[in-house]
């Protein structure tokens, strides 16, 4: 990955992080005033526990895709690129003769290199998000 992808990668990220604080800091300023308001009007019917727990678990979700489930290695992309290649042994196992010899992929990916390259000259250094 080149510096310019991983600071749009790193970026996206924090954006993601922000969110989650935000809502996480709207929830725990509203639900006192929830609480004290169904307290306040109708003691006896606590009404405040169903948007409680509907955003706790809202909270919870968004926690999970931004954080990912805690133990869980299967959400890393370093797992997902280790899967990646012991799937395309398992292939090239069971394949061997329709895959391109060797120069012929290193001859591909240069040819991609260079058109990515070529992209790179044409894009802008900037998102149009970075345009608030």
């Amino acid at each position: 990955m080149d510096d310019q992808r991983l600071y749009k990668e790193a970026r996206k990220r924090v954006k993601q992080k922000k969110e989650f604080y935000q809502n996480l800091t709207s929830y725990v300023c509203v639900m006192p005033f929830l609480i004290a308001l169904n307290l306040y009007t109708s003691p006896q019917h606590w009404w405040f526990i169903y948007p409680m727990l509907g955003w706790g678990m809202g909270l919870a979700m968004h926690y999970f895709k931004v954080f990912g489930w805690p133990g869980a290695p299967y959400q890393s992309p370093e797992w997902e690129e280790r899967e990646i290649e012991r799937e395309l042994r398992r292939m090239s196992g069971r394949r061997r003769r329709s895959l391109p010899p060797a120069s012929e992929k290193e001859d591909l990916l240069s040819e991609l290199d260079r058109r990515l390259e070529a992209e790179k000259v044409k894009q802008k250094p900037y998102d149009d998000s970075d345009l608030v």
